[in-house]
């Protein structure tokens, strides 16, 4: 039997805690995460912080 394919990501996709650790506001936090491609909003990040009291 193969192994498994492990997928690792070409870029550098920073996980919603360690920016907020870095200090990064939401609208960073959104900045960051549409140049790599990944469509999020500025309320999602604000839902999602309230959500886990960040």
């Amino acid at each position: 039997m193969a192994r498994p394919t492990i997928w690792i990501p070409l870029e550098d996709v920073k996980g919603l805690k360690t920016l907020v650790a870095e200090g990064k506001t939401q609208d960073e936090i959104a900045d960051y995460y549409m140049e790599k491609g990944i469509e999020v909003t500025r309320s999602t990040i604000s839902r999602k912080m309230k959500e886990w009291n960040l």
